[in-house]
């Protein structure tokens, strides 16, 4: 991927703050580091959201994928894929569509690179369940 490699480190409380998003098909969360929901609660959860913030998926099968929110033709952190309800991303700038159930392969448009990935794990404490994005 062109994109840069920098920190992830976003914990999520499935079972408290995400109910919705567990065991959800088909659905898309974002995090965007310009939000103003990380500038108002500190301690969020989250500690370093890639280079243009994070895409979260839980494909057809219910399993969760991430990707950076940076479209990887333009390679600029301002420059944001956006989801819709068919399971897609697309950059408005260049125009280019990646399908998030297919690792957020090229579908459409310039782009010559899939989104860059990062690994999830599903983990369960006392606390409730967590899906965890790191790198």
């Amino acid at each position: 991927s062109p994109i840069p490699n920098v920190p992830v480190d976003l914990r999520l409380n499935l079972t408290a703050v995400y109910p919705t998003f567990r065991n959800s098909i088909n659905d898309t969360l974002v995090f965007d580091p310009h939000d103003d929901i990380f500038n108002e609660q500190p301690g969020y959860g989250i500690f370093a959201i890639g280079y243009a913030g994070i895409l979260l998926y839980s494909d057809l099968e219910g399993k969760y994928q991430a990707f950076d929110l940076c479209c990887p033709y333009e390679i600029d952190p301002r420059v944001r894929v956006f989801p819709n309800e068919s399971g897609e991303a697309i950059c408005r700038k260049c125009g280019s569509k990646f399908i998030l159930y297919y690792g957020g392969a090229v579908s459409q448009g310039p782009s010559k690179y899939p989104l860059k990935k990062y690994p999830t794990n599903l983990t369960n404490t006392t606390g409730g369940e967590y899906l965890i994005v790191q790198n």
